[in-house]
């Protein structure tokens, strides 16, 4: 019986060591990334980030209570143009919706849809189509803005980084970034300010080492793709997405207004 104990008692301290070197393994990475974001004045009001709901009903950026669209999320005019294909028997105007296919233009705001309203930092190692394609493997938050955010412990790796402002609600506890919000890629080509094109990312580096770099979300970098296409509620953007089925989601480069 003695030799158990021992036996016992040697096991729980091998255990024991083992987690104590697994924290310690989890806290050895010096790479560090801060990432300042700035999100557009006209997302975030000191008074009402939008989008908000009022006395005189739910309202969008750039919405009035004269506007006809007032109450939905308009997505065209943030950058959800519609290309039909040929295919389809139609081609559609940029920026103008069809009333005849339901988008996400016709979703109504209520108060359950609106997220956190808060700047939030996720870094990948690979990217999809989607947000959701590949996990989150850090991520930081902030509720001010501009925001500086530093995600510490990073190990050695090649990450994509992409800030985005919380605008509706949705998603997980894993991955926040939902359709609807507004989001930026960190691209070495637009130092300072990003791209809402995937395929224009760039990685960081990281080894142990710090990194600082500056994300500014435009108000009409837009996450989604129209309701008809089957689960691409999250996509992002693409400037160059390669003769398919899908609807062209690409706006003209730095400035994201119908051509």
């Amino acid at each position: 019986m003695k030799k158990i104990h021992i036996i016992l008692a040697t096991l729980l301290l091998w255990v024991i060591s083992a987690c104590d070197d697994d924290s310690a393994a989890e806290k050895k990475y010096k790479g560090k990334l801060t990432v300042t974001v700035n999100t557009s004045a006209d997302l975030w009001d000191s008074d009402n980030r939008y989008p908000f709901i009022d006395s005189e009903g739910p309202h969008t950026l750039a919405s009035t209570s004269a506007d006809p669209k007032d109450g939905t999320w308009m997505y065209p005019e943030v950058g959800g143009i519609y290309w039909y294909t040929a295919g389809a028997g139609r081609t559609g105007t940029c920026g103008v919706d069809d009333p005849g296919v339901e988008d996400l233009a016709d979703t109504e705001i209520s108060a359950g849809d609106i997220g956190d309203r808060i700047n939030v930092v996720y870094l990948y190692s690979t990217l999809g189509e989607r947000s959701v394609s590949t996990p989150v493997l850090y991520r930081g938050v902030s509720s001010s803005n501009p925001s500086t955010i530093t995600i510490g412990n990073i190990a050695p790796g090649d990450y994509y980084i992409v800030a985005f402002y919380d605008y509706n609600s949705g998603g997980n506890r894993e991955n926040l970034l939902n359709r609807y919000d507004r989001y930026s890629f960190y691209d070495t080509a637009h130092e300072g300010t990003g791209t809402p094109f995937v395929n224009e990312a760039d990685t960081v580096t990281v080894n142990e080492d710090s990194h600082e770099i500056t994300l500014t979300i435009d108000a009409d970098w837009a996450l989604g793709r129209p309701k008809y296409i089957a689960d691409f509620g999250r996509g992002f953007m693409n400037s160059d997405p390669g003769d398919d089925d899908r609807p062209n989601t690409a706006v003209p480069e730095r400035d994201v207004t119908c051509p």
